[in-house]
Protein backbone atom coordinates (compact mmCIF):
# COMPACT_ATOMS: atom_id res chain seq x y z
CA UNK A 1 0.00 0.00 0.00
CA UNK A 2 2.97 2.54 0.86
CA UNK A 3 4.30 1.47 -2.21
CA UNK A 4 1.38 2.20 -4.54
CA UNK A 5 0.75 5.81 -2.70
CA UNK A 6 4.41 7.03 -3.28
CA UNK A 7 3.67 5.90 -6.87
CA UNK A 8 0.55 8.33 -6.78
CA UNK A 9 2.60 11.02 -5.63
CA UNK A 10 5.52 10.04 -8.06
CA UNK A 11 2.75 10.85 -10.82
CA UNK A 12 0.48 13.73 -9.07
CA UNK A 13 2.36 15.05 -6.13
CA UNK A 14 0.44 17.90 -5.52
CA UNK A 15 -2.93 15.43 -5.49
CA UNK A 16 -1.40 12.74 -3.20
CA UNK A 17 -0.70 15.94 -0.74
CA UNK A 18 -3.82 17.09 -0.84
CA UNK A 19 -6.08 14.01 -0.30
CA UNK A 20 -3.27 12.90 2.49
CA UNK A 21 -3.43 16.17 4.03
CA UNK A 22 -6.87 15.47 4.56
CA UNK A 23 -8.12 15.59 7.99
CA UNK A 24 -9.01 12.10 8.48
CA UNK A 25 -6.02 11.04 6.54
CA UNK A 26 -3.04 13.04 7.87
CA UNK A 27 -3.21 11.28 11.46
CA UNK A 28 -3.34 7.88 9.77
CA UNK A 29 -0.17 9.20 7.80
CA UNK A 30 1.80 9.89 11.36
CA UNK A 31 0.41 6.86 12.92
CA UNK A 32 1.77 4.98 10.44
CA UNK A 33 5.17 6.68 9.69
CA UNK A 34 5.77 6.64 13.86
CA UNK A 35 4.88 3.01 13.72
CA UNK A 36 7.35 1.93 10.95
CA UNK A 37 10.15 3.96 12.49
CA UNK A 38 9.57 2.54 15.47
CA UNK A 39 9.97 -0.61 14.18
CA UNK A 40 12.40 0.09 11.80
CA UNK A 41 14.54 1.93 14.70
CA UNK A 42 14.13 -1.52 17.07
CA UNK A 43 15.24 -3.52 14.33
CA UNK A 44 18.28 -1.76 12.96
CA UNK A 45 19.82 -0.97 16.70
CA UNK A 46 19.26 -4.78 17.53
CA UNK A 47 22.16 -5.40 14.48
CA UNK A 48 25.55 -5.32 15.01
CA UNK A 49 27.50 -2.05 13.52
CA UNK A 50 28.81 -4.16 10.69
CA UNK A 51 25.77 -6.09 10.16
CA UNK A 52 24.73 -5.63 6.00
CA UNK A 53 20.82 -5.34 7.07
CA UNK A 54 22.38 -1.74 8.19
CA UNK A 55 24.03 -0.63 4.47
CA UNK A 56 22.79 -1.89 1.00
CA UNK A 57 24.30 -4.66 -0.73
CA UNK A 58 27.80 -3.74 -1.74
CA UNK A 59 27.79 -5.00 -5.41
CA UNK A 60 24.39 -2.84 -6.32
CA UNK A 61 25.84 -0.04 -8.89
CA UNK A 62 24.73 3.45 -7.19
CA UNK A 63 21.93 4.55 -9.16
CA UNK A 64 19.25 7.17 -8.56
CA UNK A 65 17.17 3.77 -8.07
CA UNK A 66 18.11 2.30 -4.86
CA UNK A 67 17.24 -1.26 -3.86
CA UNK A 68 14.33 -1.13 -1.41
CA UNK A 69 14.16 -5.04 -1.09
CA UNK A 70 16.10 -6.76 1.09
CA UNK A 71 19.52 -7.93 0.16
CA UNK A 72 19.87 -11.56 -0.20
CA UNK A 73 21.86 -11.73 3.18
CA UNK A 74 19.05 -10.17 5.20
CA UNK A 75 16.01 -12.24 7.01
CA UNK A 76 12.51 -12.19 5.36
CA UNK A 77 11.54 -9.88 8.29
CA UNK A 78 14.21 -7.54 8.69
CA UNK A 79 14.30 -7.12 4.85
CA UNK A 80 11.48 -6.32 4.57
CA UNK A 81 11.05 -3.94 7.15
CA UNK A 82 14.04 -2.33 5.91
CA UNK A 83 12.59 -1.76 2.62
CA UNK A 84 9.10 -0.57 4.01
CA UNK A 85 11.00 2.32 6.64
CA UNK A 86 12.40 3.13 3.20
CA UNK A 87 8.85 3.47 1.58
CA UNK A 88 7.73 5.41 4.34
CA UNK A 89 10.92 7.81 3.89
CA UNK A 90 9.86 8.58 0.39
CA UNK A 91 6.31 8.84 1.57
CA UNK A 92 6.93 11.82 4.05
CA UNK A 93 8.88 13.75 1.71
CA UNK A 94 6.25 13.43 -0.98
CA UNK A 95 3.64 14.42 1.97
CA UNK A 96 5.56 17.59 2.93
CA UNK A 97 6.85 19.13 -0.04
CA UNK A 98 5.88 22.47 -0.54
CA UNK A 99 3.24 22.06 2.29
CA UNK A 100 3.57 23.93 5.55
CA UNK A 101 -0.07 22.22 6.67
CA UNK A 102 1.59 19.22 5.68
CA UNK A 103 5.22 19.49 7.10
CA UNK A 104 4.28 20.88 10.35
CA UNK A 105 2.89 17.29 10.88
CA UNK A 106 6.70 16.31 11.81
CA UNK A 107 6.57 18.54 14.55
CA UNK A 108 3.67 17.08 16.17
CA UNK A 109 3.78 14.80 19.65
CA UNK A 110 1.83 11.79 19.91
CA UNK A 111 1.32 10.65 23.10
CA UNK A 112 4.70 10.36 24.68
CA UNK A 113 6.26 9.44 21.29
CA UNK A 114 9.61 11.87 20.12
CA UNK A 115 8.38 13.89 16.54
CA UNK A 116 8.94 12.65 13.87
CA UNK A 117 11.91 14.57 13.37
CA UNK A 118 13.47 13.90 16.11
CA UNK A 119 12.59 10.04 15.23
CA UNK A 120 14.40 10.67 11.73
CA UNK A 121 17.73 12.02 13.65
CA UNK A 122 17.39 9.34 15.43
CA UNK A 123 18.11 6.66 12.65
CA UNK A 124 21.25 4.68 12.28
CA UNK A 125 24.54 6.89 11.70
CA UNK A 126 24.88 4.88 8.49
CA UNK A 127 22.13 7.29 6.92
CA UNK A 128 24.13 10.57 7.40
CA UNK A 129 27.48 8.97 6.26
CA UNK A 130 26.83 5.76 3.69
CA UNK A 131 26.49 7.41 0.19
CA UNK A 132 23.58 5.54 -0.27
CA UNK A 133 21.66 5.70 3.06
CA UNK A 134 21.76 9.59 2.77
CA UNK A 135 20.18 9.61 -0.89
CA UNK A 136 17.10 7.91 1.21
CA UNK A 137 17.44 10.31 4.11
CA UNK A 138 18.50 13.40 3.09
CA UNK A 139 15.86 14.52 0.59
CA UNK A 140 13.38 13.59 3.13
CA UNK A 141 15.08 16.00 5.75
CA UNK A 142 15.15 18.67 2.87
CA UNK A 143 11.27 18.01 1.87
CA UNK A 144 10.31 18.51 5.67
CA UNK A 145 11.96 21.54 6.78
CA UNK A 146 12.24 23.59 3.09
CA UNK A 147 10.67 26.74 4.32
CA UNK A 148 9.45 25.85 7.54
CA UNK A 149 11.40 27.24 9.81
CA UNK A 150 9.81 25.71 13.02
CA UNK A 151 10.70 22.13 11.75
CA UNK A 152 14.21 23.55 10.86
CA UNK A 153 14.93 24.66 14.38
CA UNK A 154 13.39 21.22 15.72
CA UNK A 155 16.09 19.33 13.54
CA UNK A 156 18.59 21.89 14.51
CA UNK A 157 18.62 20.55 18.04
CA UNK A 158 19.96 16.96 17.04
CA UNK A 159 21.12 17.90 12.86
CA UNK A 160 23.12 20.92 11.75
CA UNK A 161 21.55 22.14 9.25
CA UNK A 162 24.91 22.44 7.30
CA UNK A 163 24.52 18.68 7.06
CA UNK A 164 21.97 19.41 5.00
CA UNK A 165 23.47 22.61 2.92
CA UNK A 166 26.43 20.05 2.25
CA UNK A 167 24.26 17.25 0.80
CA UNK A 168 22.38 19.91 -1.16
CA UNK A 169 25.48 21.34 -2.70
CA UNK A 170 26.94 17.85 -3.42
CA UNK A 171 24.09 17.01 -5.72
CA UNK A 172 23.79 20.15 -7.38
CA UNK A 173 27.27 20.66 -8.55
CA UNK A 174 28.04 17.46 -10.81
CA UNK A 175 23.88 18.39 -12.16
CA UNK A 176 24.78 22.04 -12.82
CA UNK A 177 28.29 20.52 -14.90
CA UNK A 178 26.64 17.56 -16.53
CA UNK A 179 23.36 17.46 -16.90
CA UNK A 180 21.88 14.12 -15.95
CA UNK A 181 20.98 11.27 -18.37
CA UNK A 182 17.66 10.64 -18.71
CA UNK A 183 17.07 8.11 -15.05
CA UNK A 184 18.03 4.68 -15.57
CA UNK A 185 16.57 1.95 -12.89
CA UNK A 186 18.65 -0.21 -11.48
CA UNK A 187 16.40 -3.52 -12.00
CA UNK A 188 15.08 -4.85 -8.68
CA UNK A 189 15.62 -8.76 -9.92
CA UNK A 190 19.48 -8.01 -10.16
CA UNK A 191 19.21 -7.09 -6.09
CA UNK A 192 16.98 -9.99 -4.59
CA UNK A 193 17.26 -13.66 -4.69
CA UNK A 194 13.53 -14.19 -4.09
CA UNK A 195 11.03 -12.63 -6.57
CA UNK A 196 8.93 -12.70 -4.01
CA UNK A 197 10.50 -9.53 -2.16
CA UNK A 198 10.10 -7.83 -5.24
CA UNK A 199 8.48 -4.26 -4.75
CA UNK A 200 5.66 -3.32 -6.87
CA UNK A 201 6.89 -0.18 -8.20
CA UNK A 202 9.93 1.53 -8.98
CA UNK A 203 11.15 3.51 -6.32
CA UNK A 204 13.37 6.76 -7.34
CA UNK A 205 15.43 8.10 -4.38
CA UNK A 206 17.26 10.53 -7.07
CA UNK A 207 17.20 14.33 -5.38
CA UNK A 208 15.63 15.29 -8.59
CA UNK A 209 12.98 12.76 -8.17
CA UNK A 210 11.82 14.16 -4.87
CA UNK A 211 12.71 17.57 -5.04
CA UNK A 212 11.87 19.69 -8.67
CA UNK A 213 15.88 20.98 -9.70
CA UNK A 214 14.14 24.22 -10.70
CA UNK A 215 13.62 24.08 -6.40
CA UNK A 216 16.94 23.82 -5.51
CA UNK A 217 18.90 27.51 -5.74
CA UNK A 218 15.93 28.07 -3.32
CA UNK A 219 16.84 25.42 -0.91
CA UNK A 220 20.33 26.37 -1.19
CA UNK A 221 19.61 29.95 -0.15
CA UNK A 222 16.97 29.12 2.59
CA UNK A 223 19.41 26.26 4.31
CA UNK A 224 22.45 29.18 4.34
CA UNK A 225 20.20 31.87 5.71
CA UNK A 226 18.87 30.10 8.70
CA UNK A 227 22.55 29.10 9.65
CA UNK A 228 22.94 32.47 10.87
CA UNK A 229 19.27 32.17 12.66
CA UNK A 230 18.55 31.59 16.04
CA UNK A 231 18.68 28.69 18.59
CA UNK A 232 16.63 25.63 18.20
CA UNK A 233 13.09 25.37 18.90
CA UNK A 234 11.93 24.30 22.28
CA UNK A 235 8.79 22.09 23.45
CA UNK A 236 6.49 25.48 21.81
CA UNK A 237 7.29 24.32 18.55
CA UNK A 238 5.91 20.78 19.47
CA UNK A 239 2.11 20.03 19.68
CA UNK A 240 0.66 17.09 20.86
CA UNK A 241 -1.63 14.71 19.17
Amino acid sequence: AVQLLVHLGSLDAPFARRVLGSPELKVQVLHLSHLVLQLGADMLAAQPPNSPHLSLPAAAPVSSALPVSAAPADSSLSGELRALLHEVLLLLGIFTLGSRANSEMLRWRWGEHPTMLHRLCALPFQYFCDRQLRMVLMPTLLCGCLHDEPNLRILSSRLSPQHLLRFLREQIKPSAAHPPPPVEHTHAALLVSDPSELPIVSMDFALSSRIPPSMWHDALAFFAADLRVGPPADEADEPNV
